[in-house]
């Protein structure tokens, strides 16, 4: 009886242990994702030119001082509703 408690206990420890790295690793991810966005930004903050940064989906994330005067305002956030 004892063989069993010890194995499920030990069975649950691993599952949960691997539950927190999946997760931890999803922080990590978001994470890397704001300091890219971030390093993009500060450098083309001050850029003459409009620089617009979007996702895979094309929503703007962040637009400089030049695409906003630019472009704003727009209706959306979508890359396409800026460009029309």
């Amino acid at each position: 009886m004892n063989i069993v408690a010890i194995t499920l206990f030990c069975f649950f420890a691993l599952t949960m242990l691997n539950d927190f790295r999946i997760e931890r690793a999803k922080i990590v991810k978001v994470e890397e994702k704001q300091n890219l966005i971030g390093c993009v930004q500060s450098i083309v903050m001050h850029e003459p030119d409009s620089a617009l940064l979007t996702d895979l989906d094309g929503e703007i994330l962040f637009m400089n001082e030049a695409a906003k005067e630019r472009f704003l305002p727009i209706e959306d956030t979508h890359l396409s509703a800026a460009l029309s």
